[in-house]
């Protein structure tokens, strides 16, 4: 993880040429949004990497595209939202389906020989 992060900080620099610590605030939300769009769990344990290219792809292509088209900033901010709600939405729901049996029903009748 630091070993990305030092390359991505190589690269900000070598593209934008400058450096400052605050450069890239912002940008937090925008890769949980990218990774819970590419299937990651928020509660954790459940993803792939694939998964997050997948879904910062998708969020580049979405704010890309959604100027070019002539949409106005404030809907390209709620199409944007919109499709995080969206993604957070079938997490939640693929994560309720799934849950831990804490307690099995005892399946034998009563008074059966065991």
């Amino acid at each position: 993880s630091g070993a990305l992060a030092g390359l991505t900080g190589y690269l900000w620099v070598a593209r934008y040429a400058v450096a400052y610590v605050d450069i890239a605030g912002g940008f937090e939300l925008e890769v949980v949004a990218a990774c819970v769009i590419g299937g990651i769990s928020i509660a954790g344990g459940i993803g792939s990497v694939g998964g997050a290219v997948l879904g910062a792809i998708f969020l580049g292509v979405v704010k890309n595209a959604l100027p070019v088209v002539n949409i106005s900033p404030f809907w390209q901010l709620a199409i944007s939202g919109s499709a995080i709600l969206i993604a957070v939405a079938f997490n939640a729901r693929a994560g309720r389906a799934k849950g831990r049996i804490i307690l099995k029903s005892d399946e034998t009748p009563m008074g059966a020989a065991q």
